[in-house]
């Protein structure tokens, strides 16, 4: 009992922080309808601005009570938020309101990647001990224990609970609200000005989740450049919860979350016989997201609110000089010496394999997929198990059965990939058809964390995936006998392969069922085309094209582990296809191209600009600030993207 006990607290302070963060979520989605993803990193910075203030006032009034140092700390920390998430809102989102639906998701997540760039470069990317500067003598409650630091996160929920919901219903910013986000034109017609509401609104959740930063960093003793994301994302999902737009709703969705994350650490061991224990926590909001809106999408308490060449002898001059450059490509960089540029080019063409295999999912059928990466790694740890040494040293009785190894061809095994990946593609796929837009990315997103979670943890108490060391000694690709040594032609045929089976899909009758379905779902379902079974066609053949990829990549590295299938890889992916173009296969291509090479090729040149800056812009930062970078230039001045299709659809500029 004094064990349930503890765990309801722990569920309480958990929730009560979740809900800070999606109190500002709500309020800015309810009225613009935007998931920003650069929430959760405004805690962040709110976290590391205290951090800071702490450490200066502690050095200059070293006599000053901590409570006070920590209330200070805080109005600084809100200042900072609040006056970075107005500029956020009035550079990067307000500029994109009347554009797709697309662009300022992809928007927020640049933004996103940015403030944690620009964090690791201010502050170094190393955790950082958070000092308590409340009184350190626990409150003993019923055989459990509760801090002052969880007493005051408790009561700041309620506090601001109570403060907002006088503010929307009482105040008259509060009205402007409600009537902005009901309709912003008619709205302005009555003297309202929606900008103002807008950047309002940006402002009070901004501050709302410096409050949440400086709780979570006083309650885990730790800050750091990446602490933000997965809260402002399980956030998020309490907000979607307990009802979008619904402040009420936001907190009842993050005290439910936190409790059901609390308890679930604590007995899912238990119940399961050791099989899964807290290390799968951060699966539980996404499964909760998932049975939430496929019960009740409103939540809980409910929502509130080309150039074309003329002539085939033209078309036949570009392909015979594009097919020349591309045969001379890898010769003509293996002459400088050094093979890391040919590299660099395996790895470009993989993603572009993978772009156009999502391509099949977002740019086709309309559906937003953030987990897409989810299928890579299907893909290549099918080829993991099946051609490397792990399961017959790791399992006697298959040692007996393949006494010399299993070594299957990496051409049967390509099969088996493509069609398991479309399998799980499919059934990932089932529980989301009602779904479409912001719900569809953030559930997918999910589901995707979900299976690299597991391939984290399934190396007990039976190794499977060998965890997060990873699986080595993985075979080489060999055709007919002989080891492939020139990768670039392998993943150039299967890129060109690719490229005919999207055109030919573009063209076909399913193609034009899926384009007809991303138009307008409604008049397709009308018209007698079976939306569910060409939705689950469209998971399971783009997830296929993901498989296929994961086995190349295993083969190619000859290593995997769960890190490289990490959520920002799928950002990745979904960035290339909407900043190229999304439904233009060259567009996609170029997308991927540029993403996936050019930041690499910026890592032999960045070594003096890490001397300039002390070790603060390490190649890893530099890729990853000039990711971010892209993102959010690319939408704000082309925001169908660099080289878009001719005709774009209805439902993507919506």
């Amino acid at each position: 009992m004094e064990v349930l006990l503890q765990q309801i607290i722990n569920g309480l302070v958990l929730g009560s922080m979740y809900a800070l963060v999606a109190l500002g979520y709500t309020m800015v989605y309810g009225i613009i309808g935007l998931i920003n993803f650069a929430h959760g990193d405004v805690l962040m910075v709110g976290a590391l601005t205290s951090w800071t203030i702490i450490g200066v006032m502690q050095d200059a009034t070293p006599g000053m009570p901590g409570w006070l140092v920590l209330l200070l700390a805080v109005i600084i920390a809100m200042v900072v938020c609040a006056s970075l998430n107005f500029t956020i809102e009035k550079l990067a989102y307000r500029p994109l309101r009347n554009s797709s639906r697309l662009a300022p998701l992809i928007t927020a997540i640049g933004m996103s990647l940015l403030l944690q760039t620009f964090a690791m470069i201010i502050w170094k990317p190393n955790p950082k001990s958070y000092p308590n500067m409340l009184p350190t003598e626990p409150l003993h409650f019923g055989g459990a224990v509760i801090s002052i630091t969880q007493i005051t996160i408790l009561a700041t929920t309620v506090i601001t609970l109570a403060f907002l919901m006088w503010l929307v219903n009482r105040t008259n910013l509060g009205r402007a609200m409600r009537a902005t986000a009901e309709n912003p034109r008619v709205a302005a017609l009555m003297g309202i000005k929606p900008d103002v509401v807008i950047s309002a609104t940006f402002i009070i959740g901004a501050m709302l989740a410096a409050i949440a930063g400086v709780m979570w960093a006083s309650n885990y003793g730790t800050v750091q450049h990446a602490m933000g994301f997965m809260p402002g994302l399980k956030a998020f999902v309490a907000a979607v919860m307990g009802g979008i737009g619904n402040l009420a709703g936001a907190v009842v969705g993050g005290i439910a979350l936190g409790l059901i994350e609390s308890l679930g650490a604590g007995y899912l061991g238990k119940l399961t016989g050791g099989v899964l224990g807290s290390q799968y926590t951060d699966i539980f909001a996404f499964i909760v997201l998932a049975v939430v809106l496929t019960l009740r999408p409103s939540g809980l308490l409910g929502e509130r609110g080309h150039h074309m060449m003329n002539t085939k002898t033209g078309k036949f001059i570009a392909f015979a000089l594009a097919a020349v450059a591309l045969l001379l490509l890898p010769i003509i960089l293996q002459s400088t010496g050094s093979n890391s540029w040919v590299r660099i080019v395996d790895i470009a063409l993989l993603y572009v394999l993978l772009a156009l295999g999502l391509n099949i999912v977002v740019g086709y059928a309309g559906l937003l997929d953030l987990g897409y990466i989810a299928f890579f790694a299907v893909g290549a740890y099918v080829f993991a198990l099946l051609g490397s040494p792990h399961l017959t040293d790791t399992f006697p009785a298959i040692k007996a059965m393949f006494p010399e190894g299993i070594h299957y061809s990496i051409w049967i095994v390509m099969i088996v990939a493509a069609l398991v990946a479309g399998i799980v593609g499919m059934i990932l796929g089932a529980p989301t058809l009602k779904l479409r837009g912001d719900y569809l990315a953030i559930i997918t997103l999910g589901f995707g964390e979900i299976i690299r979670i597991f391939l984290l943890n399934m190396d007990r108490p039976v190794n499977i995936t060998n965890g997060p060391k990873g699986i080595s000694q993985i075979d080489t690709i060999s055709v007919f006998g002989v080891d492939v040594t020139l990768y670039y032609y392998l993943f150039l045929f299967f890129v060109i392969l690719a490229i005919i089976i999207s055109y030919r899909l573009q063209d076909s009758r399913i193609g034009r069922a899926w384009m007809a379905i991303r138009e307008d779902e409604i008049a397709a379902k009308a018209m007698g085309l079976n939306t569910r079974n060409l939705k689950l066609l469209a998971f399971g053949m783009g997830a296929s094209f993901g498989g296929v990829s994961g086995v190349l990549f295993a083969s190619f590295q000859r290593f995997v582990s769960p890190e490289s299938f990490s959520l920002m890889e799928s950002v990745m992916v979904v960035a290339m296809v909407v900043l190229g173009g999304i439904g233009h296969i060259p567009g996609v291509v170029l997308g991927a191209l540029l993403l996936a090479g050019l930041p690499e090729l910026l890592r032999h040149v960045a070594h003096p600009l890490t001397e300039l800056t002390d070790g603060r812009l390490a190649p890893e930062i530099l890729r990853q600030l000039l990711i971010a970078l892209a993102m959010v230039v690319v939408m704000l001045l082309r925001p169908k993207g660099l080289w878009p299709a001719p005709e774009h659809g209805k439902s993507l500029s919506k």
